[in-house]
């Protein structure tokens, strides 16, 4: 099982081949949340990527996961527990720089009774994006890939979602630290001329 389940995610990510979205059976791959936004440059957030509405145990998948280089970068992947054990993980990502494209891959080593308890929806993994410039991008799922717990492929269907950095979104504290700072520099003045005097 597991070496047919690695063949077959290898061979679909090296053709390009998608598993077809069949309406009713498909699992969803989808992006979450649908829509979220990074407070500034610099600074970071995370999304899920999940899968539901399995009919059959997950044994393993790939996927690119698509952003706009010029807008974010990625600044890890970390993997869910439901294809294997936390000790035991033959899972891997790939960036080709500057395409804004992220393979993403994992494989079970589990045993089939193994699988057997996992549920028909959970997260495949976690992705934390930063951000570079202001703007917006969206964060698409392609030449996604699924299998069975005996290499089977499952038909798949996908939902991406977008990320926003809003241009100033931190200037609102500016004011702010402004206004506390002068009130502190007024106060420290006012203490330091009463000590004079007295």
């Amino acid at each position: 099982m597991k070496n047919t389940t690695l063949n077959l995610l290898l061979g679909a990510a090296l053709t390009g081949i998608v598993s077809p979205a069949l309406a009713g059976s498909s699992a969803l791959v989808s992006v979450d949340p649908l829509s979220s936004h990074i407070a500034g440059l610099g600074h970071g957030t995370t999304v899920q990527l999940n899968v539901s509405g399995l009919t059959s145990h997950l044994g393993g998948y790939a996927l690119d996961f698509v952003y706009d280089p010029q807008i974010v970068s990625i600044q890890s992947v970390s993997f869910g527990n439901n294809l294997n054990t936390p000790a035991n993980q033959p899972l891997g990502e790939f960036t080709a720089p500057g395409t804004g494209r992220t393979g993403i891959f994992e494989v079970s080593l589990e045993d089939a009774s193994w699988l057997s308890g996992q549920a028909d929806h959970f997260t495949l993994a976690n992705v934390t994006l930063e951000s570079l410039h202001y703007g917006s991008s969206s964060l698409g799922l392609e030449y996604v890939s699924l299998s069975d717990a005996s290499g089977n492929s499952l038909p798949v269907a996908t939902s991406g979602g977008s990320v926003s950095v809003p241009e100033g979104s931190t200037a609102l504290w500016g004011p702010c630290w402004l206004g506390m700072f002068t009130m502190f520099g007024g106060f420290l003045m006012r203490r330091q001329r009463n000590l004079a005097v007295n």
